[in-house]
């Protein structure tokens, strides 16, 4: 049955519980149910109410699964009968949990005769009872992203065709969004002893050019992350990454990253940032022609 309103809170309570096997979706369904985006339409079992079994899609044919590990034999008796999924289509699976990747590839064989192709990520998560102080720079100034800051994340994502430019500069007004600029006009050393204070962080001006820039995204983790080649290996992913981090826990959010494991560079950032570690793997899933 379809999910709404008040039943998306209480689904976001009960898998909570899975934390941080269901990061994604726990974060995703906070998302929608205060109104910050309105993405995927979210389905429970009618039969099985108290289940974590979750299924979520959109209007392009792109599908979230979630369950426990105890739950996948009801989660393919599910995917076998629904009829919400149309197997003969083109399917595309997102941050789908390891165990429930085999689930997938049977179900598809067995209605489509489909076989399946899978990309698989490693999930950095955080700690979030780890209080991370971010120290301030006299170079740089951290900022919620502005317009020109969204625009240049938005050009250098290579998976842009998923989404307009200005549905991310809208989404980057309700979430987490993190720019690093350039700070001519301050002089003297930092103040190694204070931290950035998240409750006076203010958006950048629209027109001013971020050196690196992060965001919280649609599909609940944090991502986009990049930096301009010039300002690479100065610590500037390193503050984007961690203050987009402590600005989704103060939300109420769970921070957490998909790296692909040939993505050495952020491999290696999240490896050595404080309160984070890697800790669990998924796939994002397609159905192969016949």
């Amino acid at each position: 049955m379809m999910c709404q309103g008040e039943m998306l809170l209480k689904l976001a309570s009960r898998i909570k519980e899975d934390l941080p096997f269901s990061s994604s979706v726990y974060n995703i369904l906070l998302l929608h149910y205060r109104g910050h985006c309105n993405y995927y339409t979210f389905y429970q079992l009618r039969q099985h109410q108290d289940s974590h079994v979750v299924l979520y899609t959109s209007k392009s044919n792109k599908v979230g699964l979630y369950c426990k590990k105890d739950e996948v034999q009801l989660l393919e008796e599910t995917l076998k009968t629904t009829p919400i999924l149309d197997w003969s289509s083109n399917l595309f699976f997102f941050h789908i949990n390891d165990y429930i990747v085999p689930i997938i590839s049977k179900v598809a064989l067995s209605i489509s005769g489909r076989h399946i192709w899978s990309t698989p990520s490693t999930v950095f998560t955080f700690d979030a009872s780890v209080d991370v102080k971010i120290k301030p720079r006299a170079d740089v100034n951290v900022n919620l992203l502005g317009h020109t800051g969204v625009k240049v994340m938005y050009n250098s994502w290579d998976y842009n065709s998923s989404i307009t430019e200005d549905e991310i500069q809208q989404q980057c007004l309700r979430l987490p969004a993190v720019g690093v600029y350039l700070n001519s006009e301050t002089t003297g050393p930092a103040n190694d002893s204070s931290a950035i204070d998240l409750d006076r962080i203010v958006r950048a001006p629209d027109e001013n050019l971020p050196v690196s820039w992060v965001c919280m995204s649609t599909t609940g983790a944090m991502g986009l992350l990049g930096t301009q080649k010039e300002y690479l290996r100065k610590g500037f992913a390193s503050m984007v990454a961690q203050t987009c981090t402590m600005l989704m826990v103060k939300e109420g959010y769970y921070p957490h990253v998909h790296v692909d494991e040939k993505n050495d560079p952020s491999i290696r950032l999240f490896s050595n940032l404080e309160g984070w570690k890697p800790s669990y793997l998924v796939s994002w899933v397609g159905l192969r022609s016949k």
